[in-house]
């Protein structure tokens, strides 16, 4: 009989915890997210919010290798907004074709917010953007 409540509980908790972790999370909405050829290895990142209070990220940096998988963490809790983009797979390749440099590219929009929201961007796990955002 206790297999039996340990397993009522586990299913409980974990439904629990799955109904919090959804209710606090936005969504985003990538239209772009891939690795490129580029022949500078240069890094960017724009930031905005939209008149419907929507951010709107985009960016680009340096990775090892084109064939590299692009992948995201994105959460949003009470007054934080985390965004990391970051690669896998990124092994420096045997050869390279002319000279041509891999970068790490993506652009996302988010749902609507409000109040006030600590903002943060990381490219491969380092903080490349930080700040404050008051939504109407």
């Amino acid at each position: 009989m206790s297999k039996f409540w340990a397993t009522v509980f586990a299913v409980l908790f974990i439904g629990t915890a799955g109904l919090l972790l959804a209710g606090t999370t936005q969504d985003i909405n990538f239209t772009d997210l891939e690795t490129e050829c580029r022949f500078d290895r240069g890094e960017d990142h724009t930031v905005s919010v939209t008149d419907d209070n929507e951010l709107q990220f985009s960016g680009y940096f340096p990775v090892q290798n084109t064939q590299a998988d692009m992948r995201y963490t994105y959460s949003e809790s009470n007054d934080q907004i985390f965004l990391n983009v970051f690669t896998t797979g990124d092994s420096e390749p045997q050869d390279f074709e002319n000279t041509c440099y891999a970068v790490g590219v993506y652009k996302a929009s988010t749902d609507s917010y409000e109040g006030q929201k600590w903002v943060t961007v990381k490219h491969q796990g380092e903080r490349v953007e930080k700040f404050r955002v008051d939504f109407r």
